[in-house]
């Protein structure tokens, strides 16, 4: 429906956008599942996963609104290549990162 009443044109780069939105999610998932773990055994879980959250997830979601504007506005993908980048990096971060912290995410007193 966004394509339509805006009358975007992506037959050239409606794959990349698909990797955008899926590199993005994964970022999220990652650090989503990784918080929730660390904040699990706390008294206001509820409460502290969120301010947390939120500010951790903002690399990815600046990278994945940069490089998605930059493929609506038809840039090269030398142009938006960092901000892809970024979230890789971000992503593999946050997948080595709770395997390094295991043993204390999993810690009971």
């Amino acid at each position: 429906m966004y394509f339509i009443f805006y009358d975007l044109n992506l037959t050239g780069s409606l794959g990349m956008l698909i990797i955008i939105m899926l590199i993005g999610s994964v970022g999220f998932i990652l650090v989503g599942t990784f918080l929730a773990a660390l904040t699990s055994n706390l008294r206001a879980n509820e409460a502290l996963l969120p301010v947390i959250l939120f500010p951790l997830l903002m690399p990815v979601l600046l990278a994945a609104i940069e490089a998605t504007s930059a493929v609506f506005t038809g840039l090269t993908l030398d142009q938006y290549l960092p901000w892809i980048k970024l979230i890789l990096v971000y992503d593999l971060v946050f997948l080595i990162m709770p395997f390094l912290l295991f043993d204390y995410l999993m810690e009971v007193d």
